[in-house]
């Protein structure tokens, strides 16, 4: 067993909006979406005994009623991709009409730190 000294979830903050290169969206418009999707994604309960690492890429959109829509999900560890996707699906969050409709692509790191 890995020795663990800390459990890091790392939300890259870097998220990508492929719907305009022209984005009337100001950044700090994308630090309060990075912010609530990081408040959604916690490292598994189970993960630890597990041993669950890996990265999980999202690409997701806010829909009109501030939910989230997740459009496509990609990983090598399909427990991580799934727990990411229903981790997010259909969440509400508070989003300014300049997010709603606009595809992101976000990813998501779990790693064990020693």
């Amino acid at each position: 067993m890995k020795t663990l000294k800390s459990i890091i979830v790392i939300v890259l903050v870097t998220i990508f909006s492929f719907t305009s290169v022209f984005s009337s969206e100001t950044s700090d418009d994308k630090n309060s979406l990075n912010k609530q999707i990081q408040s959604l994604i916690k490292y598994p309960k189970n993960g630890f005994e597990a041993g669950l690492e890996g990265k999980v890429f999202i690409v997701y959109r806010v829909t009109e009623d501030n939910t989230i829509q997740v459009d496509n999900a990609f990983s090598s560890n399909s427990e991580l991709k799934l727990y990411v996707i229903n981790s997010l699906e259909g969440k509400k969050i508070e989003s300014t009409t300049d997010n709603v409709d606009k595809q992101y692509t976000i990813s998501v790191v779990f790693n064990f730190v020693d």
